[in-house]
């Protein structure tokens, strides 16, 4: 019998290459102030561009799950970007950030998400899923706004 694990790593193995995009929508200026607030701990100016990290930083642009919708790992069901992962938890494990520009409030903002790599594990911890994607957000001209490389773990 094939662990969830292993039948999760198959199925991700699957999507390599596979670009799905999903329509965020327009980037609020009162999100944007909020965000600023909470990473500066001041009120942004006028003139203060988004802060580079705003876009990464938001799993969910919606209102989100109440928390019996959670997943047992604490992520929203769409949280996941569309990935194979629904028999396992998955918990970040870093990200690599390029900024190519930064938005301005009022940007429509798409997102195009694959998966890059995975690879499977096997040690005395027990087995580990280690994924690799890549989350591309853009404009409705179609200009990349900022490319996000991000490992996931699941166990």
């Amino acid at each position: 019998m094939t662990s969830p694990i292993r039948q999760c790593y198959d199925a991700v193995r699957e999507t390599i290459g596979q670009e799905r995009a999903e329509r965020l929508g327009r980037i609020d200026s009162r999100d944007v102030r909020r965000f600023t607030v909470a990473v500066r701990g001041e009120e942004p100016r006028p003139e203060d561009p988004v802060h580079p990290l705003f876009l990464t930083s938001i799993l969910h642009w919606g209102t989100g799950p109440g928390g019996s919708g959670l997943r047992p790992d604490g992520l929203g069901p769409d949280d996941t970007h569309g990935l194979p992962v629904d028999e396992v938890r998955v918990m970040g494990a870093g990200q690599e950030i390029v900024v190519h520009r930064r938005p301005e409030p009022g940007t429509v903002v798409t997102i195009h998400t694959s998966v890059t790599d995975a690879d499977y594990r096997h040690g005395r911890t027990g087995e580990l899923l280690i994924v690799r994607v890549r989350r591309r957000f853009g404009d409705d001209s179609g200009a990349d706004l900022v490319t996000c490389h991000e490992t996931f773990l699941a166990r």
